[in-house]
């Protein structure tokens, strides 16, 4: 069992060994010599001491142990109770010393100075503890709401994405025959699964685009880092931790972090896990325009059967599917048939119809909240856009990002739907926003640099491919750019009579679009950090090496 912490504080080392001395039986001491170097090991935030004696009088200063006393409890999350040591016993000190926040007050010369301080301390960290447990449990409930606030803000997509998982899990459950206890543990698990995406960056945690070797590396430590979150917090067992840990992990052993495998995976984290591909299928972030309860149960189903999640936990949730208990816990269930009928009307190329349905069921999820509307009008723009409707797509981009100020991903749309009427000065600045908005957003800065290179601003586009060069060196698509822009210079040049400048474009075109095909056959081979994003690439850069082939400059 580990001894509890003690800081002792004093200026005179030899006093101060003496008591580290005696104290070191029962405790784990640290000793400081000043008020700043305790405050030095208060700040490490390596351990939380659990109680701190605290001489009155250092370094000259009759309230040096007062002044520390104040900062400590000032400073110092969850911070220790401190008891007074002095040689100078007044009523009216001790009264002072209660009034800064110390928990007792002790004086030196007297004989029963050591059985005193002894017992006072004992008192201070059963206090402290006790405190620290209760303030931890007020923490954890703050936190997690807070946390969880900050991850689903952060894009209104995943908006009560905990929410739904929470209530999933709990019916699944429920159905299991889960004791009382068993049931308040995958609550609370389901509810803080993702805790740990609030330390993740956000350019990684919400990238709108495909996410690079490296960016998935990071993106996959979330749930260690959530267990290190709550590890630590009273009252959290060991049921929820292992949830936390491994909600990633999968049946046939492909997930991760340790790649657990059937049995070895908690069945609170199986539960969570399949939850959570239950709504990544119901809400599916690749594509807004899919959200039906249907697909996802048999995406589950379809998991099943391939070994990826445990088939007795997927039975529960089917059965409760089939049942319709879990769309009824749903509120967005009425936007989702309207949504529906547009698919169904657009199909037949009755558009007008469409938005009278899209606009009912936008209306349907803003008495929800905004966050999803937002997502919405991008599924609703990804539908028009689908069908060739650019400009009803645009307006729709246009509407996520009024009801979402600083959704980059609604600029990005709508920088697409206006490169589609080929207008690529609003294309570029939509791109701009959304690149603006989330740095990392690479997607975004290659379409922006796609669309200068369209529009004749061949400078712009080559600085703006080098950014993504100096954020993804082994990027194919940066390079196949490059070699476009090259190559359009190489035939402006020879239209004007300059066939040198011509020839040295050509052969910078040629070495990008083969540094390209280079990149892109590592990246196949997983060599590369460059998550390939598009199938026909390799056909587009061997079309582009053609076509200098083809017109060659002499």
């Amino acid at each position: 069992m580990e001894k509890p912490k003690l800081l002792l504080v004093d200026d005179d080392e030899a006093l101060l060994d003496s008591f580290a001395l005696k104290l070191s039986f029962d405790y784990d001491v640290t000793k400081a010599l000043s008020p700043e170097v305790a405050m030095e090991e208060l700040l490490k935030g390596q351990s939380v001491f659990d109680a701190c004696v605290v001489d009155m009088w250092m370094h000259d200063d009759p309230q040096a142990g007062l002044k520390l006393i104040e900062r400590i409890k000032t400073e110092i999350p969850l911070s220790p109770e401190c008891v007074v040591l002095t040689a100078y016993g007044k009523i009216e000190n001790a009264s002072e010393c209660m009034e800064k926040g110390a928990f007792g007050y002790v004086e030196k010369g007297r004989a029963q100075t050591n059985r005193l301080l002894i017992k006072t301390i004992e008192k201070a960290v059963r206090h402290s503890m006790f405190n620290r447990e209760r303030q931890s449990k007020a923490i954890l409930s703050a936190m997690s709401d807070t946390l969880i606030r900050v991850i689903e803000n952060r894009d209104p997509f995943s908006h009560r994405h905990s929410t739904r998982i929470t209530k999933w899990a709990s019916l699944v459950g429920q159905h299991m025959g889960f004791s009382r206890q068993k049931l308040v543990d995958l609550e609370i698990a389901a509810r803080l699964h993702d805790i740990g995406l609030a330390l993740i960056p956000d350019y990684i945690a919400t990238k709108p685009g495909i996410r690079t070797q490296y960016e998935i590396k990071i993106f996959q430590t979330h749930p260690q880092k959530g267990y290190e979150l709550v590890k630590d917090m009273p009252n959290v067992s060991s049921d929820i931790l292992d949830a936390i840990l491994y909600h990633h992990e999968r049946y046939d052993g492909s997930g991760f972090p340790e790649g657990l495998k059937g049995d070895e995976i908690p069945t609170l984290a199986m539960i969570v896990r399949i939850a959570c591909d239950f709504d990544n299928a119901f809400s599916p972030v690749d594509n807004r325009a899919l959200r039906e309860p249907g697909r996802a149960a048999d995406f589950i189903g379809q998991l099943s059967e391939e070994g990826k999640l445990a088939p007795d936990i997927v039975q529960h949730f089917l059965e409760l599917y089939n049942k319709g208990e879990l769309t009824s816990v749903d509120p967005l269930r009425h936007s989702d048939e309207l949504f529906k009928l547009a698919k169904q009307e657009a199909q037949a190329h009755k558009y007008i119809e469409a938005k009278v349905h899209c606009d009912s069921a936008l209306t349907e999820v803003l008495r929800e909240n905004e966050f999803f509307a937002a997502a919405l009008c991008v599924a609703i723009g990804d539908l028009f856009m689908e069908h060739k409707q650019y400009k009803d797509g645009s307006d729709y981009y246009k509407k996520s990002v009024r009801l979402r100020p600083g959704y980059a991903e609604g600029f990005y749309k709508r920088g697409t739907a206006f490169e589609k009427q080929e207008m690529w000065e609003r294309a570029d600045w939509n791109y701009a926003l959304a690149s603006t908005l989330v740095p990392a957003f690479v997607e975004a800065l290659l379409a922006r640099a796609r669309v200068l290179s369209k529009g004749g601003f061949f400078d712009e586009a080559m600085k703006t491919f080098e950014k993504v060069q100096g954020m993804q060196h082994d990027n194919p698509l940066c390079y196949l750019g490059k070699g476009r822009v090259c190559q359009q210079k190489a035939y402006r040049y020879k239209e004007d009579g300059l066939i040198d400048e011509a020839k040295k474009h050509w052969m910078n075109a040629k070495n990008h679009y083969e540094k390209a095909s280079e990149l892109l056959e590592k990246a196949n081979t997983s060599e590369g950090s460059f998550v390939l994003g598009q199938p026909l690439l390799k056909s587009e850069i061997e079309e582009a090496l053609d076509s200098l082939s083809m017109e060659p400059i002499e």
